[in-house]
């Protein structure tokens, strides 16, 4: 699909849903305070140019960690050939603003769902959730702080050689990835930079 119809598709089918207002109800009714829960978007022409960057293939998996109400999921099933693009996102109220657009792109645009490609969420913990099987990983990692960076970081060094993780803000603690670009990117939260890296052992 072309982008200027997966923006038409995107705005449509969040319309009326609000990630940050239903982020922000869903952690007042649980009395979260935690900063790593912090809610942000992305903006879906630099989401695109990011995700270009790591060059998706025919067939593959792409996850993202932390994935609030979904944009980078459709983005990456709409703008890639991906055969799966899947979100894990641990708050409850907000995976169920996902699985809603969801709901929505499934009426609305029966005709976009071909070849197979699925589009998934689990509600989870990404520290504990298996997303092992992906080829592209987006990971907003802005909040969070250098303990969780490097328990995630131990835990992406089980992805399969060749896997590409792209890291917004952070950086990851391994020497089984290398580094492959870093770029500044506007994002809805203000520009952040961004880290693309292999996994290479």
């Amino acid at each position: 699909m072309n982008f200027n119809k997966a923006k038409d598709v995107i705005d449509s089918i969040y319309t009326d849903i609000d990630g940050h207002s239903i982020s922000y109800e869903a952690k007042k009714k649980l009395n979260y305070t935690d900063k790593t829960l912090i809610y942000g978007e992305i903006l879906l022409d630099s989401f695109y140019e990011i995700l270009k960057v790591a060059q998706p293939r025919d067939g593959e998996i792409f996850y993202d960690l932390g994935c609030g109400v979904g944009k980078p999921v459709f983005a990456a099933s709409l703008l890639f050939p991906f055969s799966k693009s899947i979100g894990i996102e641990l708050l409850q109220d907000v995976y169920q603003g996902a699985l809603k657009v969801k709901k929505n792109f499934e009426k609305n645009y029966p005709n976009e769902q071909v070849n197979n490609k699925k589009i998934l969420f689990i509600n989870g913990d990404i520290f504990k959730t298996d997303f092992f099987d992906g080829d592209v990983i987006f990971v907003h990692a802005t909040c969070l702080p250098n303990q969780l960076m490097e328990v995630l970081s131990k835990k992406l060094e089980n992805l399969k050689r060749g896997s590409r993780i792209i890291v917004a803000t952070r950086s990851l603690y391994s020497d089984k990835f290398s580094l492959l670009k870093s770029i500044t990117y506007k994002m809805g939260w203000g520009e952040s930079l961004v880290n693309f890296y292999e996994k290479i052992k």
